[in-house]
């Protein structure tokens, strides 16, 4: 599976845990833009009917339906890490002091 907040790839060993986070940028796992589920065009963005609808779609959930995605996430899903997108905006390699 591909992280959808680092882009990175995260291996994974069975299935994935309610509270699982990312190796890499402490980002839940468990939640609505990691599931194969996952749809934006679809009611409630979930093509699983069952399911209850989750507002925040990149918090971490409960669903008893997940099921990892097997394919990347979409740039625009990738948000940039808040830190960084932070350092970023404000970096004297922008031409900006601080």
């Amino acid at each position: 599976m591909v992280c959808a907040s680092c882009g990175k790839e995260v291996r994974q060993k069975g299935r994935i845990q309610f509270r699982e986070r990312c190796p890499f940028c402490d980002a839940p796992l468990h939640t609505c833009v990691h599931c194969g589920f996952y749809e934006k065009g679809a009611y409630n963005q979930c093509r699983e009917p069952k399911a209850e609808r989750q507002v925040e779609k990149e918090r971490e959930n409960r669903c008893e339906y997940f099921s990892a995605s097997s394919k990347a996430p979409s740039a625009a899903q990738v948000s940039p890490q808040p830190k960084a997108a932070f350092d970023a905006l404000f970096s004297k390699e922008n031409g900006k002091d601080t």
